[in-house]
């Protein structure tokens, strides 16, 4: 009779480290999966409608530009430059790749030593703008292997490595804004 109460005891005292272990290991992984979907929501930058963006401002190495869709079109408002016809598809490009983007990883906080060491303290801005507010993304330098971009938007503190095939569509050049054909 000992031997199968000890028996039982040690089985049930085997059975509760089995569902404790499990319950331990359930609750770490939940937490994993949590934090796993803060980091992914946390990387993407921008989600809007790019068919709702009715302005986008530029500014790149000491020029800047304004291009508002009036009437189908997009027009040049405001240059610190000469003023030309813009290239439609570019300026549709520029708002389809930005309203979607999403970035590879953090590198944490922008503070000016991290912006410095990124580019971020002399970059490309370019602003969206729809019935919903404005959208503003800054981009610093590529990184070594070329693979992406240093980014940082308006309404985020850390600084992103978004990738290039994503951010490269975005930055607009006076070449890439003008219009192409002779004639319309």
């Amino acid at each position: 009779m000992k031997k199968a109460v000890i028996a039982v005891a040690t089985l049930l005292a085997a059975a509760g480290i089995s569902v404790g272990t499990l319950l331990a290991f359930k609750s770490k992984s939940e937490k994993a999966a949590v934090e796993e979907s803060a980091t992914l929501a946390d990387n993407v930058l921008f989600q809007f409608d790019a068919d709702d963006v009715q302005r986008l401002d530029i500014e790149s190495a000491g020029v800047s530009y304004t291009a508002e869709l009036i009437d189908g079109s997009w027009k040049m408002t405001s240059t610190s430059a000469d003023t030309f016809d813009l290239n439609q598809v570019t300026l549709q490009g520029v708002c389809s790749y930005m309203s979607v983007l999403t970035a590879e990883t953090s590198y944490g906080e922008a503070t000016e030593e991290n912006k410095a060491k990124y580019g971020l303290d002399d970059p490309y801005v370019i602003t969206a703008y729809d019935s919903e507010g404005s959208y503003t993304l800054y981009v610093g330098n590529q990184s070594p292997t070329g693979e992406y971009y240093y980014v940082c938007t308006g309404d985020k503190k850390n600084i992103y490595a978004a990738g290039t095939s994503a951010v490269q569509p975005i930055l607009t050049d006076r070449m890439l804004l003008k219009n192409d054909k002779f004639t319309d």
